[in-house]
Parts: structure tokens; sequence; C-alpha cells
């Protein structure tokens, strides 16, 4: 280590380290020399380890897996016009995903599981070696549980990507027993979706049906309120209602203007009976009858007779005063017929006016009696209506009932076997390649473990050159180095040429030197 000091700089210190050229780098040499010394443990380690995996593969039963593939139709028409009681899947995600939790449920594999006695089979009732051996399965209180387990965890189920396409992959050591699981855990999918899809369309047919009963019942007492009240407000079943009493009722009242009319004139000519009868001879022309005309006619005769008489033969003579009596005689005849003509004048005039009040009487019951069927009427709409409305509810109770019963027998699933499985050429497990490939690895690399265990060499060594430690070098110093005048000192002060360095220092230096 040197220092290097000046009047003006700070001092600089330099050290040399030494460079191992050779540190952390292996001994390739070495390891080669190993590797070839120790060939013999490494190949009988990767003949061991290769005889192993062969020994594996000879050892351990094959597996077989077989897939059976579903289509999950979103869209699955209807046979019936009218929608289904029970729909389809849908369209959603979760949906399809709540669809592969349903094929792996208990529900729906036990009696699958049950019905093909599974249980009695040894591949997934039977224990291991050690099982066998101690009878542990004989006397297994969940040894069913036990075997269901295994069969459910030799079943996969999964949708493909983002499709509507379900795989139902069951493993056996049986390629047969394999392909025979799995389309049979298929078809009792779809045999349940009909059986559900049957019984939902069977209880909503039981439903209506109650319902049914219940509907005719209501619509019988609707209709038979609806007759009874025809029959108690006098409505024609034929008719239109009020319709027949307003035509009774335009005849009435022809009847009734009659009637009136008849009763003025009858009131009229009784007036003028009464007056003319109380006039004397000479109104008796106004009495319209016969027997009044034809005695009229004889007093008139008589009254001319009377007149030509006593111009002729004076006033008193016996033949005027015979004649006088006799027309006395016909006016009180005259009076009696006027009097008989004055009574059948007041007996038409009381049968007009009898005439009129029935008449009135009868168009005031024509009015009043439609009047309260114009109510009625009201009342009986109203009565139709409820009726109509429990009429139309029962029809279409009765077609939803008539289709939901055709559905029960023709419900179809909403999923479809597009691939059945079928029995597998090939195991998946043990596969050779890979069980062979993974035993040559570790035989390889135990191997070369052992040949440097074996060489008492577990990991390479690393070898460094190390340098000795040199001593310190003594300090040395530069001498001091004389200043160095200032150019101004060399100046005459007599010159009047050169600038003056006092008005310039900036210029021409303070004149302590220059380094």
């Amino acid at each position: 280590m040197s220092t290097i000091r000046d009047d003006h700089a700070h001092p600089v210190s330099s050290e040399r380290r030494p460079q191992d050229q050779d540190a952390g780098l292996l001994d390739m040499r070495q390891i080669l020399g190993t590797l070839r010394s120790g060939y013999k443990t490494i190949g009988l380690t990767l003949i061991l380890s290769l005889l192993c995996g062969a020994a594996y593969l000879a050892v351990t039963p094959k597996t077989y897996q077989a897939e059976t593939v579903l289509l999950i139709d979103p869209k699955v028409p209807n046979i019936v016009p009218s929608a289904a009681v029970a729909d389809g899947v849908g369209q959603d995600a979760a949906m399809l995903e709540s669809q592969v939790e349903i094929i792996t449920s208990r529900q729906l594999l036990f009696p699958l599981f049950q019905n093909l006695k599974l249980a009695e089979d040894s591949e997934f009732s039977g224990g291991g070696l050690l099982a066998r051996l101690i009878g542990w399965h004989a006397d297994n209180p969940h040894a069913e549980q036990d075997a269901f387990d295994k069969f459910t965890d030799a079943l996969k189920v999964e949708r493909r990507g983002l499709t509507y396409i379900l795989t139902i992959a069951v493993k056996s050591k049986d390629a047969d027993k394999a392909a025979r699981l799995a389309n049979a855990i298929a078809e009792r999918y779809v045999s349940e979706q009909i059986a559900k899809k049957s019984g939902s369309t069977r209880d909503a047919t039981s439903m209506l049906e109650g319902r049914l009963i219940e509907l005719r019942a209501g619509v019988d007492q609707a209709e038979r309120q609806v007759e009874d009240f025809k029959a108690s407000e006098g409505f024609d079943g034929f008719s239109q209602g009020p319709a027949l009493f307003e035509s009774e009722l335009m005849q009435a009242s022809q009847q009734l203007s009659t009637a009136t009319a008849n009763q003025s004139a009858a009131e009229a000519r009784y007036k003028q009976l009464i007056t003319a009868a109380k006039g004397g001879p000479q109104n008796f022309g106004a009495i319209d009858s016969v027997t009044a005309a034809q005695l009229r006619s004889q007093y008139n005769a008589r009254e001319a007779e009377l007149q030509r008489l006593t111009n002729t033969l004076g006033a008193r003579h016996p033949n005027i005063q015979s004649q006088k009596l006799e027309m006395n005689e016909l006016q009180r005849q005259m009076q009696r017929e006027a009097d008989r003509v004055v009574d059948g004048a007041k007996l038409d005039l009381n049968v007009a006016k009898s005439n009129l009040a029935t008449t009135k009487a009868k168009v005031d019951q024509l009015v009043q009696t439609i009047r309260g069927m114009r109510q009625a009427e009201v009342q009986l709409r109203a009565l139709e209506r409820e009726a109509d409305a429990r009429r139309k509810v029962l029809e279409e109770y009765l077609q939803r009932s008539r289709e939901t019963g055709e559905q029960a027998s023709m419900a179809r699933p909403d999923a479809e076997v597009i691939t059945a499985a079928v029995p597998p050429s090939k195991a998946t497990w043990p596969k050779g390649t890979v069980v062979l490939a993974l035993a040559g690895f570790v035989g390889l690399a135990g191997g070369i473990v052992l040949a440097f265990l074996r060489s008492g060499m577990a990991a390479p060594t690393v070898t460094r050159a190390v340098e000795p430690e040199r001593e310190p070098e003594p300090v040395r110093r530069r001498p001091a180095r004389p200043p160095v005048p200032s150019l101004l000192s060399q100046i005459p002060p007599d010159d009047p040429a050169l600038p003056d360095a006092s008005r310039h220092p900036r210029r021409f230096g303070t004149g302590t030197g220059l380094r």
C-alpha cells in the first residue's frame, strides 16, 4: 500500500488483491474419472431399476378407461303446442355444471350400483392383500359404502370446454366392464330425465284433474243460477228478454190512444145529446136515432098541418085542438126517445172510460214489467258473465289436462348419447414407455450418486491459489517545489505601455505565483 501526497491533492490509496482464477470451478477431469471408474455401478443400478420397472409392469394389473359422450340439448322441441311442464336444462353454463354434479350424485349412482351388484364385485369390494389375509372385508360393516366410494372414484364426468358435451369416463381393470358401466350410467341419467319429466307431468295432470272437479261443480252451479233466475223473472229461453214485452207495450199504447179517442168522442156526444134533449123539439135534430128521426118527421108534419088549419079554420076550431093534442103526444115520445138516447150515450161514455182505464192500467203494468225486467236483465248478464268465465277456465284446464296427459307418454330427455362407450384396446395405466423411462432415469441418477459415494467424492473439490502476504511499503514524500515567481514582478514599474496591474487584478493575477 502506498500513499502519494502533494501540496494541493488529498492522499490517494491503492491496494492489490489476489485474483483466484480457479475459484468456484469444478474439476471436470476428476468427475470424468469418477464416472469412468464407476461405470459398472452405474450400469448395474440402471439395469436393476429397469428390472424393477419391468416387474412393476408385469405385476400391476392394467387399468382401462371407457368414455360415453352425451349431448345436452338446451332446446328440446315440444311435441304438443303448449310449453312442457318440465322445461329443458336451458343455456346457462351453471346448469350444465349442475348436470355434471347430478350424474355423480349418490341419488343417481347408488340404485345403479345396487342393480349391477357391484358390492359383490372383487374390483370394488376387495381390499388389499393384507386386508384379505386378515379377513377385514368380512367383518367390515361399511363394506358396501367403501365399495361404492371406489366405484365413484373410478368415475369421472366433465364438460368439454364451453360446449354442450359431457363425457362419462369409467376406469376398470376389465375393458368390457369399463364400457358397460359408462353406458349404464349414461342410460341411467337419460332414463332419470325421462322419469322426472313424466313424473312432473303426471303430478301436474293429477292436480289439474282435481281442479277440474271443482271447476265443473262451479260451472254447473253458475249455469243453474242463470236458469233459475230466468225462470223466476219470466225470461223466455228463446226470446230476447224484455223485447217481447216491449212489443206488447207498443200494441197497448196504440190501444190506449184509441180508447182515449173513443172516450173523448163518447163524452162529446153525451154532452151534445143532453143539450139537445133539454132544448125542446127544435133541437131534436141533434139526436142521432132512427126513432127520434121518425118522431121528428111526424112532429114537423103535424106542426105544418096545425099551421094550415089555424090559418084556414081559426085557432078555436075543434080540429085544431085535436091536432095540438097529437103534437103534445109526439113531444112526449120525442122526449122519451131523447132520454133513451142520452142514457145510451152515457152508457157508451162509461164503457169508453172503462176501456181507457183498463188500457191505461195495462200500459202501466207493461211499463213496470219492462222496467223490472231491465233491472233483472242486468243481474242476468252478470250471472251469465260469471258462468261464461267459469266455463272458459274449465275449457282451458280441460285442454291443459289433455296436453299434459299426452306429454306424460311422450316425454323426451334433454340429453342424448352421441357416442356410446366401447371396450378400449389399450390400457390407460400402466404405460410401458413411461414406466421404463422413469425407471431408467431413476437408475441412472442413482448409479451416478453411488459412483461418487464409492469414490469418496460426494461433491467435487474446488482449488484456490493463495498469495503470500506482502509487507507494506514505506510512505515516500515528494520534495516541495519552489514557488514560481509572479509575472508582474518581472515588469519594470516605469513602463507606461503596460497596464496597471492594480487596476486589473483579475487579468494579471495577484502576484502570489502560478502553480
